[in-house]
């Protein structure tokens, strides 16, 4: 299509039909751009689809680097300074390969600023902030920073049950979280309670 406008567009210049070949060339202009934005989407999701592979496979590096040209084509479409939903993503996938690696700070980090954009651009206990509450307790907890954890995990609890069924998967998942660090730090009764209150609702 963008060839067959660029072609009448040039007839018409040839014919002195100016404004008509002005509106075929930015048609045609417009259709290109289009296409180039589609393929860097579709060039981004693929290195992301790649990152996470080889997180899977443990091959660390290779994931950040395909996650750090991923980020790249995606500030080339959003922006390098404007916060994206999209880029947000990427970051937490960049944070949660460097807590598999064993980086908890640096996983941190990243997550820690996916955190600030979700905020910003999602609604409030947003499922995909729910779930990040999620990672951050695990790196907690991986960290020895039980308390902390908990607090994570209790706010995971807390939001998800705002938004979701009782009896939702993903609630049994993060009741699981904080039974896990209750007999982590020897506060068994503390669970019950939670438990029970949850059950109560």
């Amino acid at each position: 299509v963008p060839d067959i406008s660029q072609q009448r567009a040039i007839l018409y210049q040839e014919k002195g039909e100016h404004a008509l070949a002005l509106q075929d060339y930015e048609r045609a202009l417009e259709i290109r751009r289009q296409r180039i934005q589609e393929n860097l989407v579709g060039i981004s999701s693929l290195n992301d689809n790649i990152g996470r592979l080889h997180s899977a496979k443990s091959d660390f590096q290779a994931s950040l680097n395909n996650y750090q040209v991923s980020m790249s084509t995606y500030e080339e479409l959003y922006g390098r300074e404007k916060d994206h939903i999209t880029k947000a993503k990427v970051n937490e996938s960049i944070g949660l390969t460097y807590y598999r690696s064993g980086n908890t700070s640096k996983a941190l980090e990243y997550l820690a600023h996916t955190q600030l954009v979700y905020k910003q651009l999602l609604p409030e206990k947003h499922l995909l902030q729910i779930e990040l509450l999620g990672h951050m307790g695990a790196i907690h907890e991986a960290m020895g920073k039980l308390t902390l954890a908990e607090k994570f995990f209790r706010r995971q609890l807390n939001w998800s049950a705002t938004v979701l069924p009782v009896d939702h998967p993903l609630i049994i998942t993060f009741l699981d979280s904080i039974y896990r660090i209750h007999l982590r730090m020897s506060q068994t009764s503390n669970v019950i309670k939670i438990f029970t209150g949850h059950l109560e609702k």
